[in-house]
């Protein structure tokens, strides 16, 4: 539980694996919430606007988090080369929908692979969106990872993160 968090969005947990060998783990980080994000949520509860087919999960290196950004703060701060692209999670089958307290959903896995060609990063935020590519979309949530992340060849980037209304 963290009493002072204001978001919707916790990476449960975010795993490196190299060589099919663990070499990185952190478990419950905590979003920020950006006003984007805020507002594509209260337009879906309140003035009709249409749930987006998928959302996309991204990371990036930008040096701080604010809820002002938006997708065009994180143009070149995302890999581009060897491999990374966002991760595209269905809004009505990558989720897991539990209704115990605290009510929360769940994401399903969520996988990101280094090509045979090369590393990418260094990366230190991961990023849930509205756009597969491009800087159009909205940028809802971000989440610091507390370290700069370089992803080598044939490396995978494992996670799963949670949206929930409360952190209790």
């Amino acid at each position: 539980m963290k009493k002072d968090w204001h978001g919707i969005l916790k990476i449960e947990e975010f795993k490196i694996f190299e060589k099919n060998e663990l070499i990185f783990e952190k478990y419950n980080l905590y979003n920020i919430m950006h006003q984007g994000g805020e507002a594509l949520i209260l337009g879906i509860l309140f003035a009709n606007y249409g749930i987006p087919s998928s959302y996309y999960v991204g990371l990036d290196s930008r040096a701080s988090l604010s809820e002002s950004q938006n997708l065009s703060n994180i143009q070149y701060q995302e890999p581009t080369t060897n491999g990374y692209q966002r991760q595209t999670v269905s809004s009505s089958t990558g989720f897991t929908i539990t209704n115990t307290a605290p009510a929360k959903a769940t994401s399903s896995m969520v996988n990101f692979t280094a090509s045979a060609a090369g590393s990418w990063g260094p990366v230190k935020n991961m990023f849930l969106c509205t756009a597969f590519t491009g800087y159009g979309g909205t940028l809802i949530s971000s989440v610091p990872l507390g370290t700069d992340l370089t992803v080598n060849a044939n490396t995978v980037v494992s996670m799963k993160f949670s949206m929930t209304l409360s952190s209790c």
